[in-house]
């Protein structure tokens, strides 16, 4: 019995069956069912896992993004995607979200002359404090330590290149 996209999976009836033929055919059937639902669940949760991530990654910089509305643009329900990213992920959503703004942040710290200000605002926090405490708590350092530190090692790395 093989399965192909869901078709074949229970056994037809065959008369010369013995029962215990029949219990046997049964639970082969079974198994491969459960198989087949297993990796389709698998296939669904990858594809909302990476919808997720995409839309989190595009849309990081609202600062009103809340788990309501992911759920409602994914439409499933709220305690299902609080499950399904500390699943995922080992993180709740709002921990996971952080992480992705910091993460950007980190980049517009050492690519951009931006104020601190300018970053948390274009990284989706609502307040330049919760910024400042966010990074502080992820990287261990403040945000102009972060940046002044980059800057450093770059010199350095500079004048290395250049003694040699």
């Amino acid at each position: 019995m093989e399965i192909s996209q869901g078709k074949d999976i229970l056994p037809g009836y065959n008369n010369h069956y013995t029962i215990r033929e029949m219990v046997e055919s049964l639970q082969n059937s079974s198994y491969k069912l459960c198989d087949f639902l297993n990796e389709k669940k698998k296939s669904r949760n990858n594809e909302l896992k990476e919808n997720i991530i995409h839309y989190l990654e595009e849309n990081y910089t609202d600062s009103s993004l809340t788990m309501a509305a992911v759920s409602h643009k994914m439409r499933i329900s709220e305690k299902y995607l609080c499950n399904f990213i500390k699943e995922q992920t080992g993180e709740t959503f709002a921990v996971y979200l952080e992480r992705i703004r910091i993460q950007h942040a980190k980049e517009y710290l050492i690519t951009t002359n931006w104020s601190n200000e300018k970053v948390a605002e274009q990284t989706g926090f609502a307040a330049v404090n919760t910024f400042y405490r966010a990074f502080s708590k992820q990287t261990g350092v403040s945000p102009g330590i972060y940046r002044s530190s980059y800057q450093q090692y770059q010199k350095e790395t500079i004048n290395r290149n250049e003694l040699q």
